[in-house]
Formats: C-alpha cells, sequence, structure tokens
C-alpha cells in the first residue's frame, strides 16, 4: 500500500494538440480469492484446503469456516511445498493429528494434541491454529474404513502471485484538435465488451449468415478487441471454420469447427441457452462469445467475418461539464431510474 500526502499530480511528458492526446491513466487492480495473492507472497502461505474423510460429521468450511484451522506463520523454507494436517484421533481429549510434507509423515509419525486458539508449529515457520470456536475436540476420524481416514487440512506454500486483475480505469485526456486546455475524464469499471454487428470481409456465399453473442471477460479492460473467422473448409454434411485474433490468421485459436446451426451453449449469468457455438482459446480458455450460422453449408473456401468486441465508458465528463453515462439506468440510494433525454426542442433523443 503507498501512502500519498494530499496531491496525487499525474503528468503526460509529451506536448501536443491532437484530439485525445494528453493522456494519463489511473488503473486499478485486485486478486480474486482462489489467487496467490501478494500477502500471500509475502507469508508464504497459501490458502488453506480442507478435504472431507468418508462420513465426517464436520461442518463444511462454507457453512461454518471458524470451526476450521488454518495455517499460518512465514514460511522460511526453500521451495514448494504442501503441507498437510490430519485428525488421527478423534477419541481423545483433545484429539489429535498426524502432519506430512509433499505426502511423506513428520515426527516420526508421532501424534500431537490439539491446542485450540494457538498457533502450533510445524516447521519452516509454517504453523496451524485450530480454532477456538471448536476448541479441542469434536473433529473427525473414520476408523472403519479399512485403511484409516481422517478429516485434513491442507496448504501449498506460494512463492510468486498469480496476475492480478483490472477492476477500473480513470483516463484523462485532451478534447478536441486546437491548442488549449480542454479536457475530458473518463471511468470505465470491467465488465467484459459486447460482441458488435458481424460485417463480412470480401465477398461472401452468404451474406448475413453469421451473428456473434455473449460478452467477452478479460482480466483486463477491453476498449475493443477483433475476432476474425474464416470458412476453412466447405464439405458436406458441414462446413467448417477458424477463428483467429489477427486478420492474416498467422496464429489461430480454433480451427476446423464443425458449424452446427441448431447448437446452444449455456454462458455464465444468463439464464436461458444461448443459440450458437462457443468460441475457445488454443488453451481451451472458453472466451465467453458465441457466434452462430444461419446455415451448415453453402459458404465458400475462406469466406471470412469480422467483429468487434467493445465496452463503453461508464461515465464521461466533457470540458463543457456535459457528463455522458455508459448505460441508460442509473441507481440511486438502491433505486433503478430510468434516464430520459431531451434536446432543446423538448424531443425525446434516447430509448429509455
Amino acid at each position: 500500500m503507498s501512502v500519498v500526502r494530499e496531491n496525487l499530480d499525474v503528468l503526460n511528458p509529451a506536448g501536443s494538440n491532437t484530439n485525445l492526446s494528453r493522456t494519463t491513466e489511473l488503473n486499478f487492480f485486485g486478486f480474486r480469492e482462489s489467487d496467490k495473492d501478494v500477502n500471500e507472497v509475502n507469508t508464504g502461505v497459501g490458502d488453506t484446503i480442507y478435504t472431507a474423510a468418508s462420513g465426517t460429521t464436520f461442518p463444511s468450511p462454507l457453512s461454518q469456516p471458524t470451526k476450521h484451522p488454518t495455517f499460518g506463520g512465514t514460511y522460511s523454507g526453500v521451495g514448494t511445498v504442501t503441507y498437510k494436517v490430519e485428525i488421527s484421533n478423534h477419541t481423545s481429549t483433545p484429539n489429535k493429528f498426524k502432519w506430512y510434507k509433499d505426502g511423506t509423515l513428520q515426527a516420526s509419525g508421532a501424534e500431537t494434541d490439539i491446542t485450540s486458539g494457538t498457533a502450533q508449529t510445524l516447521d519452516s515457520g509454517i504453523t496451524i491454529t485450530f480454532n477456538s470456536a471448536q476448541g479441542d475436540t469434536g473433529y473427525y476420524r473414520d476408523m472403519t474404513q479399512g485403511v484409516e481416514e481422517g478429516d485434513f487440512w491442507e496448504m501449498t506454500t506460494v512463492l510468486s502471485t498469480d496476475s492480478p486483475h483490472q477492476l477500473g480505469r480513470i483516463h484523462a485526456k485532451h478534447e478536441g484538435a486546437v491548442d488549449d486546455t480542454r479536457g475530458v475524464i473518463s471511468f470505465k469499471t470491467n465488465n467484459g465488451g459486447a460482441p458488435g454487428v458481424v460485417s463480412n470481409v470480401g465477398t461472401v456465399a452468404i451474406s448475413g449468415d453469421m451473428i456473434a453473442n455473449g460478452t467477452f471477460y478479460s482480466p483486463y479492460i477491453i476498449d475493443s478487441k477483433d475476432f476474425f473467422v474464416k470458412i476453412d473448409e466447405a464439405t458436406t454434411p458441414a462446413d467448417k471454420f477458424t477463428w483467429s485474433e489477427v486478420s492474416d490468421f498467422a496464429t489461430v485459436q480454433q480451427q476446423n469447427v464443425v458449424i452446427d446451426s441448431t447448437a446452444n451453449v449455456t454462458l455464465p449469468g444468463v439464464t436461458a441457452n444461448v443459440a450458437g457455438q462457443l468460441l475457445s482459446y488454443s488453451n481451451g480458455t472458453s472466451t465467453n462469445v458465441v457466434v452462430a450460422f444461419s446455415s451448415n453449408t453453402g459458404h465458400t473456401l475462406n469466406d471470412e467475418y469480422k467483429f468487434t468486441v467493445f465496452s463503453t465508458d461508464s461515465m464521461k465528463i466533457a470540458s463543457n461539464g456535459a457528463v455522458t453515462f455508459g448505460a441508460q439506468v442509473l441507481n440511486i440510494e438502491g433505486a433503478n431510474l430510468n434516464v430520459r433525454i431531451f434536446d432543446v426542442n423538448n424531443n425525446l433523443i434516447n430509448t429509455a
């Protein structure tokens, strides 16, 4: 964390009178709960992961997280290590555990009494703390299995962070192409991007055959991103397509995808299925963008289509004080308000 006293000045060092020049930005980033974050790297301690024994009576961490132990401390060892703490006796008072490193039993297999509310040292600075909300007893071990099995908790040490994702951006720039001091400032949040209208690249056999849908999500704010789809095989019973992020198809993400005009997919956050076929990257990661063809056949080899995923500013303030909102619905103190905009002649000029 950085502390800035009083003022934070951001300067673009280049002089220019062109429109949208003199650009400066403030970007905001964060980590998901599942990410390896900066705090974890500073201590070397990753997330505590619970695995239930067969037939366990111990509550899930989703319903009662305060009853579960957590790993802590500051890792002083070398390399990535997975620690495991397993309940070895649930009938004694207090209950007991054994612990492992990378699957190897430690402390010569000796059992350790649970002392809730106290950080119990394993090694290399790593500790395990059983929560005082649960106490020293009430844990679980299945004694009826051929191989005895207890509830256990694991943690893998963290040496480097995952890449953070962008949450938002404040963007200031020059307004217009005149030698003056006017500025415009915009605010944008990372809420993905929507595909625009599909256009034909050159002449195609079936004009208007393909549409795009979905919402493209990225770790970073997307102002615009191009998608290119090309017919790479015209055959029966169905033609095939390839898609790329570059117009010359020097690198492709998927190829020889069989066109299915009846396909539909389920997208995150969307209740109804969306007609079309999901585009995925070469590593299998979904783009969350769908393309739908009206016909399986009838295309010509190398027919090409293009569409652009784009996002709009959440809010923009022009030099004259005019405010533009990216949505026509505003939420004020929990209430959604439809914004109607009129021109000087009192004519409604938006569709809210």
